[in-house]
């Protein structure tokens, strides 16, 4: 009897083990500093730069998430907001540090001292300006119409106590405290949510590949046959052939553009940093 009595208490705490974080608690950042609050999830971040008329730059970052059609992509800032007015906004200034600093050598940025932060402003608009003024990189970004520059990153999801959202490079997130009042590694969280993520997008997709496989079979015995097999070169005979043969193809280009984005969301997994 005493066993049983003990499987609710070993129940909840699997509960508790199992369920995504989102647990009121302090959240340590690298150099010690202490944010009171929760932390929501971690995950991925694009941070987007437009590149704007006169040496001028405008930022904004999306965080994406496997979902319905294979990726979703949530704008997190609400808009565009000029480099400038970005770099006072803490969180959003380190997402800009870290994405500038780990890609300096491609993008020519010297190492920028802590200092007066216009200074540092205008070393980030001029080391953007001077690479998309190189002939090559040029070329290249009016080939793929745009004047944005994307990069990626592993973010923590904060809301502070005044229920504020922040979004953090994961690098710069040491530790928070979960709802059990252990110290969890922010790194460890996001490997287990991205071994999660992984495992099921590739599930789905697996699913995606044998229904793939099945309309595509259905769809052929719908052709004329021949002595050969199907005849490729003819149309469908029948109304009501042609008519199941349509939905069935339909549903693999479906298919198909929903394992492409779910291989799109798994490469910037995969690429964040």
């Amino acid at each position: 009897m005493q066993k049983f009595a003990l499987q609710p208490t070993v129940l909840c705490l699997l509960v508790t083990l199992l369920t995504p974080i989102s647990t009121q608690a302090d959240i340590t950042l690298r150099g010690g500093r202490i944010i009171s609050g929760t932390l929501i999830d971690t995950g991925t971040l694009g941070l987007a730069i437009k590149v704007l008329p006169r040496g001028e730059f405008a930022v904004t970052r999306c965080k994406y998430e496997g979902g319905v059609g294979g990726i979703k992509a949530t704008f997190v800032d609400g808009g565009w907001i000029a480099i400038n007015t970005a770099m006072e906004i803490e969180d959003l200034a380190y997402c800009l540090k870290h994405c500038l600093e780990f890609n300096a050598t491609k993008l020519g940025l010297k190492q920028v001292p802590i200092g007066n932060n216009d200074d540092i402003t205008k070393h980030y608009k001029s080391t953007l300006s001077a690479y998309i003024a190189d002939p090559a990189i040029n070329r290249a970004y009016r080939r793929a119409q745009t004047n944005t520059l994307w990069f990626y990153m592993r973010h923590a999801h904060l809301e502070d106590q005044a229920g504020t959202p922040h979004h953090y490079p994961l690098v710069y997130v040491d530790k928070f405290t979960n709802g059990l009042g252990l110290n969890v590694n922010a790194a460890y969280e996001f490997s287990r949510h991205k071994k999660n993520e992984i495992n099921q997008q590739q599930w789905i997709m697996r699913q995606n590949m044998q229904e793939i496989k099945i309309d595509t079979e259905i769809a052929i015995h719908m052709l004329p046959t021949t002595a050969y097999g199907p005849n490729f070169s003819l149309r469908y005979a029948g109304g009501s052939a042609r008519a199941i043969a349509q939905l069935r193809l339909q549903n693999v280009q479906r298919l198909m553009r929903d394992n492409y984005w779910r291989n799109r969301y798994l490469a910037i997994l995969n690429y964040a940093r």
